[in-house]
Protein backbone atom coordinates (compact mmCIF):
# COMPACT_ATOMS: atom_id res chain seq x y z
CA UNK A 1 0.00 0.00 0.00
CA UNK A 2 2.84 2.42 0.79
CA UNK A 3 4.19 1.90 -2.73
CA UNK A 4 0.82 2.89 -4.19
CA UNK A 5 0.68 6.00 -2.00
CA UNK A 6 4.07 7.06 -3.36
CA UNK A 7 2.70 6.68 -6.89
CA UNK A 8 -0.21 8.94 -5.99
CA UNK A 9 2.22 11.76 -5.20
CA UNK A 10 2.99 12.02 -8.91
CA UNK A 11 -0.29 11.06 -10.54
CA UNK A 12 -3.54 12.97 -10.71
CA UNK A 13 -6.38 10.53 -10.13
CA UNK A 14 -9.01 10.95 -12.81
CA UNK A 15 -11.93 11.19 -10.42
CA UNK A 16 -10.47 14.31 -8.86
CA UNK A 17 -9.95 12.72 -5.46
CA UNK A 18 -6.36 13.84 -5.14
CA UNK A 19 -4.13 16.28 -6.91
CA UNK A 20 -0.38 15.77 -7.25
CA UNK A 21 0.18 17.93 -4.17
CA UNK A 22 -2.27 16.03 -2.00
CA UNK A 23 0.30 14.32 0.14
CA UNK A 24 2.19 17.53 0.73
CA UNK A 25 -0.78 18.69 2.75
CA UNK A 26 -2.53 20.59 -0.03
CA UNK A 27 -5.58 18.38 -0.36
CA UNK A 28 -8.52 19.29 -2.55
CA UNK A 29 -11.24 20.52 -0.18
CA UNK A 30 -13.77 18.05 -1.55
CA UNK A 31 -11.39 15.13 -1.07
CA UNK A 32 -10.40 15.81 2.54
CA UNK A 33 -13.32 13.95 4.04
CA UNK A 34 -13.33 11.01 1.66
CA UNK A 35 -12.34 7.66 3.14
CA UNK A 36 -8.98 6.14 2.21
CA UNK A 37 -10.98 3.44 0.45
CA UNK A 38 -11.67 6.08 -2.23
CA UNK A 39 -7.98 5.89 -3.20
CA UNK A 40 -8.28 2.14 -3.69
CA UNK A 41 -11.47 2.57 -5.69
CA UNK A 42 -9.95 5.25 -7.93
CA UNK A 43 -7.02 2.94 -8.63
CA UNK A 44 -9.31 -0.07 -9.18
CA UNK A 45 -7.62 -1.83 -6.25
CA UNK A 46 -10.60 -2.03 -3.89
CA UNK A 47 -11.24 -5.69 -4.72
CA UNK A 48 -8.37 -6.49 -2.35
CA UNK A 49 -10.83 -5.80 0.48
CA UNK A 50 -13.22 -8.42 -0.88
CA UNK A 51 -10.93 -11.25 -1.92
CA UNK A 52 -10.29 -14.55 -0.21
CA UNK A 53 -7.15 -14.58 1.97
CA UNK A 54 -5.75 -17.39 -0.17
CA UNK A 55 -6.94 -15.88 -3.45
CA UNK A 56 -9.44 -18.65 -4.11
CA UNK A 57 -12.34 -17.70 -6.39
CA UNK A 58 -14.77 -20.21 -4.92
CA UNK A 59 -14.30 -19.30 -1.26
CA UNK A 60 -17.57 -18.36 0.46
CA UNK A 61 -19.60 -18.92 3.60
CA UNK A 62 -20.97 -22.09 1.99
CA UNK A 63 -17.62 -23.28 0.66
CA UNK A 64 -14.97 -21.69 2.93
CA UNK A 65 -11.23 -21.98 2.48
CA UNK A 66 -9.19 -23.09 5.53
CA UNK A 67 -8.61 -19.44 6.55
CA UNK A 68 -12.07 -18.08 5.72
CA UNK A 69 -13.62 -17.75 9.16
CA UNK A 70 -10.52 -16.26 10.79
CA UNK A 71 -9.82 -13.90 7.89
CA UNK A 72 -13.44 -12.80 7.79
CA UNK A 73 -12.90 -11.00 11.12
CA UNK A 74 -9.65 -9.40 9.93
CA UNK A 75 -11.21 -8.37 6.62
CA UNK A 76 -14.04 -6.61 8.45
CA UNK A 77 -11.50 -4.69 10.55
CA UNK A 78 -9.54 -3.77 7.44
CA UNK A 79 -12.66 -2.54 5.64
CA UNK A 80 -13.65 -0.49 8.68
CA UNK A 81 -10.18 1.08 8.81
CA UNK A 82 -10.27 2.05 5.14
CA UNK A 83 -13.76 3.50 5.59
CA UNK A 84 -13.10 5.40 8.84
CA UNK A 85 -9.69 6.91 8.05
CA UNK A 86 -9.98 9.89 5.73
CA UNK A 87 -7.58 11.13 3.10
CA UNK A 88 -6.88 14.11 5.36
CA UNK A 89 -6.00 11.75 8.24
CA UNK A 90 -3.63 9.86 5.96
CA UNK A 91 -1.91 13.03 4.75
CA UNK A 92 -1.58 14.36 8.30
CA UNK A 93 -0.01 11.13 9.53
CA UNK A 94 2.42 10.97 6.60
CA UNK A 95 3.70 14.44 7.45
CA UNK A 96 4.43 13.56 11.07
Amino acid sequence: FAKKINEIKHVHINEGLLHAAALTHDIDKNAKKLPVRAILEAMNEDEVLEKCALGLKRCSEVNPCPMHHQYKVIKKQLKDLFEMKTIQNLADEMLM
